[in-house]
C-alpha cells in the first residue's frame, strides 16, 4: 500500500509541476534527441508552393507526418515547415524503418541541413532527420 500512496503523491507533485510552469517546460529537459540519419527530400518539383523553399535554412525544425493511406506507397512520410507547408516526401528508399518507428509511437522530427535550387522547378534539401527519446 505504501507504493500505491507514494504513486499517488509523486503524480500530484508533476500535475502540480505542469500546472504551475506548462507541460513544455516540465517535459522538453527530460527529452534527447537522437540522431538517426541524412536524407534528401523527395518530390520537392511537384510541390504547390515553391516559395516555402526559399525560407528554408540550416536547422530550421520540419515537420514529419505519416501518410500510411498513400496510394503510391504505404511507408510514405509527409516533409513540412512547422506552418504545414508540403515540401516533399522522405524517399521511398529510406522511408520503411522511420514508417515503422511512427507506427509504434515514437516521435521524428527533421531539421533543415542544406537547401539550394537546382533548376526552376526543383529544390535539393538535405534533411537531419532525430527521434525524439523520453
Amino acid at each position: 500500500m505504501l507504493g500505491g500512496a507514494l504513486m499517488n503523491k509523486m503524480r500530484d507533485m508533476v500535475l502540480e509541476a505542469i500546472k504551475m510552469n506548462g507541460i513544455e517546460n516540465v517535459v522538453m529537459p527530460l527529452m534527447n534527441e537522437i540522431f538517426l540519419s541524412f536524407t534528401n527530400i523527395a518530390g520537392t518539383r511537384y510541390c504547390n508552393n515553391q516559395e516555402a523553399f526559399k525560407t528554408l535554412e540550416k536547422n530550421v525544425p520540419l515537420l514529419l507526418e505519416r501518410e500510411a493511406d498513400n496510394k503510391y506507397d504505404s511507408n510514405a512520410i509527409k516533409v513540412m515547415t512547422t506552418d504545414r507547408e508540403k515540401l516533399g516526401y522522405i524517399p521511398k528508399s529510406d522511408n520503411s524503418i522511420y514508417a515503422r518507428l511512427m507506427d509504434s509511437g515514437k516521435i521524428l522530427n527533421a531539421r533543415v541541413y542544406s537547401c539550394y535550387q537546382d533548376d526552376y522547378y526543383n529544390w535539393s534539401v538535405s534533411i537531419k532527420i532525430c527521434m525524439m527519446d523520453f
